[in-house]
């Protein structure tokens, strides 16, 4: 579960990621970079723009909750 909301949190961040294969991008390269720097990481989500985000990024949501939506839940994050 830690991964889905890192790949999650990525997302919302305009991480890059990896391209695997056709449709699917890794993000854990991007989520360890983040991670690695705990209290800088903390001041990103302290300080995230929620209310001006891009179309962009809400489509690759709209995406990652389609693929992942039923293991997404409050319950199991």
């Amino acid at each position: 579960m830690i991964k889905l909301t890192m790949d999650a949190v990525c997302i919302l961040m305009a991480q890059k990621g990896k391209k695997v294969e056709k449709g699917v991008i890794e993000y854990w390269d991007d989520a360890r970079k983040l991670l690695s720097d705990p209290n800088g990481f903390i001041k990103k989500l302290e300080k995230y723009d929620k209310d001006n985000i891009s179309e962009n990024i809400i489509l690759k949501m709209k995406d990652f909750l389609e693929k992942n939506g039923k293991k997404f839940t409050p319950q199991n994050i």
